[in-house]
């Protein structure tokens, strides 16, 4: 895997994140994902999981960021900076 991959994966993520592709988490994430929301929320663990916090986020306005910063074999490390917009304002600064 290379970082041109890697970020078409992420490409891949933000556009089903965004359009609430849920037949698309099956593809993106293992069977026994971890989805974290927030450093300090439990994680959303699989696909069922996954996919009703998309529902929960369907609607939303966000901006999102994604730069590689290692990638080494099947293992890579992205920083994503997602900003929501409306209805409420945050930011997120994610690896």
């Amino acid at each position: 895997m290379d970082r041109d991959e890697v970020m078409r994966w992420v490409a891949r993520y933000e556009r089903s994140w965004r359009e609430g592709d849920l037949a698309a988490v099956e593809e993106l994430f293992s069977g026994d994902a971890r989805y974290r929301t927030s450093p300090y929320e439990e994680p959303k663990i699989g696909h069922d999981a996954i996919k009703a916090f998309w529902l929960d986020d369907e609607g939303r306005t966000f901006t999102v960021d994604a730069t590689p910063v290692a990638v080494d074999g099947h293992d890579a490390v992205v920083r994503l900076e997602v900003r929501y917009l409306d209805p409420v304002r945050q930011e997120y600064r994610d690896l």
